[in-house]
């Protein structure tokens, strides 16, 4: 997409990452990287907010899984 290489090009609808003005230097684009949230909201790659939504659901049915393996299994040796 040509567009992506122009000034003011936004990558998502709030605005929050937007291509770095001008032809910045490696430091100037670190800096401009280190502007974006540390959290990415699902908006970066095109999703629906309810996106992650979405994943929490599935890593925590992913946790609850794993945790249930762990689980021992009785048939414990008694008297």
């Amino acid at each position: 997409n040509p567009e992506v290489v122009k000034d003011g090009y936004s990558f998502s609808e709030s605005g929050n990452y937007l291509v770095p003005p001008g032809n910045p230097t490696l430091e100037e684009t670190r800096a401009h990287l280190r502007g974006f949230p540390l959290l990415e909201s699902p908006e970066v790659f095109g999703l629906h907010e309810n996106a992650n939504i979405t994943c929490a659901r599935s890593e925590t049915y992913a946790l609850f899984d794993s945790m249930l393996l762990l689980m021992p299994k009785g048939g414990g040796a008694g008297a």
